[in-house]
């Protein structure tokens, strides 16, 4: 996700030349502790680090005004907007906040320099104009359980000293099915509260 960003921020001359405007939208989808809100802070980590900008405005007519306002002082400047948990956002009840939102998703203020990524954990309850519309999300990225080449280089990386060999092969085999957050937790217990 990261690498796909950097290169769209290399990409604006090949925006321009073809008229389009110079945004990307990422969702994020896959069960709670799969990687998503870590895989955001990365980017946003990425953004600030090259010196763009980072928002997380969870109310959509004020996401709006502040994409407006940055774009009126700061022409240029990458734009990062993060909507965590988009499906509580587009509920059917919350039909006016889900109409500016899918505005500001389809580039109709003509925002450009601005990647949005939105993480789900429920994709099942996404209105097809969310998932099946490029124009809003042009990338669809699942996060699933970590497989087990995934598990024993996450256990080597933190628990190097700590596990054998034989332990470490049964520690992967005892976590199928573990998110990510969970096997932290399972270190955290283990070895920092006993």
């Amino acid at each position: 996700v990261v690498k796909s960003i950097r290169n769209f921020w290399e990409s604006k001359e090949k925006f321009a030349a073809l008229n389009c405007i110079y945004k990307r939208g990422i969702l994020l989808m896959g069960p709670p502790g799969s990687g998503k809100t870590s895989t955001v802070m990365l980017v946003v980590d990425d953004v600030i680090k090259n010196g763009g900008i980072a928002l997380n405005v969870p109310d959509p007519l004020l996401l709006q005004r502040t994409l407006t306002e940055i774009r009126s002082i700061e022409k240029e400047r990458p734009i990062v907007n993060i909507i965590e948990d988009i499906d509580e956002m587009l509920r059917p009840e919350n039909e006016y906040d889900r109409r500016l939102l899918l505005s500001v998703l389809d580039g109709e203020l003509q925002i450009d320099t601005v990647v949005h990524i939105a993480t789900t954990n429920h994709p099942e309850v996404l209105d097809p104009r969310i998932t099946q519309r490029p124009s809003r999300f042009d990338e669809l990225v699942i996060f699933a359980a970590p497989t087990p080449a995934i598990r024993e280089y996450y256990f080597r990386k933190k628990l190097a000293v700590q596990l054998s060999e034989e332990q470490l092969r049964q520690w992967v085999q005892d976590t199928h099915d573990f998110s990510l957050a969970s096997l932290r937790e399972l270190i955290v217990a283990v070895f920092c509260l006993g």
